[in-house]
C-alpha cells in the first residue's frame, strides 16, 4: 500500500528522473501523480492546491509538504547517498535551502529540459 502520494511536474526533465529514483528506491511506498494528468488535477483540486503548482507536493497521512521540505523527505526516505545529501542539506539555513529550492524551480525548464508528452510513470495500482 502506498504511504505516500507525490505530485511531481510530468513535463519538467529533473522532475521526472527524481520520480523515476523513488519509483525505484521507494517503491511500492510511493504513489507518484504527474500534476498535469486527469488524476493529479482532480485529486489536487480536493486538497484544494492549484492544479498546476510550480513546487513538488508530498501528502504523507493527510499532512502536506511542499517543495524543498518534500524533497528533503522523500530524499531522506530513498536511503542511501540521497538520505545522506538530506542530512547535509539540513545542516544549512532552511532559508537559504528554501531560496535554492525555488531558483532551481524557476530555472528547471531551461537547465534540464522539458518533455514533449507528460510523463507517467508505470507503477502498481494498489488501494488507497
Amino acid at each position: 500500500m502506498n504511504r505516500y502520494k507525490v505530485f511531481f511536474d510530468g513535463y519538467c526533465v529533473l522532475c521526472t528522473r527524481f520520480a523515476a529514483i523513488l519509483l525505484k528506491r521507494i517503491g511500492a511506498s510511493v504513489c507518484l501523480i504527474a500534476m498535469q494528468s486527469d488524476r493529479g488535477k482532480e485529486e489536487m483540486g480536493k486538497l484544494g492546491v492549484k492544479s498546476d503548482p510550480d513546487e513538488i507536493i508530498l501528502l504523507d497521512d493527510e499532512e502536506v509538504y511542499r517543495g524543498a521540505k518534500a524533497v528533503l523527505f522523500l530524499m531522506r526516505e530513498a536511503g542511501g547517498f540521497y538520505k545522506l545529501g538530506s542530512g547535509l542539506i539540513r545542516i544549512m539555513p532552511e532559508w537559504l535551502v528554501n531560496r535554492g529550492y525555488r531558483v532551481v524551480a524557476r530555472n528547471r525548464y531551461g537547465w534540464f529540459g522539458k518533455r514533449d508528452t507528460c510523463y507517467l510513470p508505470l507503477q502498481k495500482e494498489t488501494p488507497d
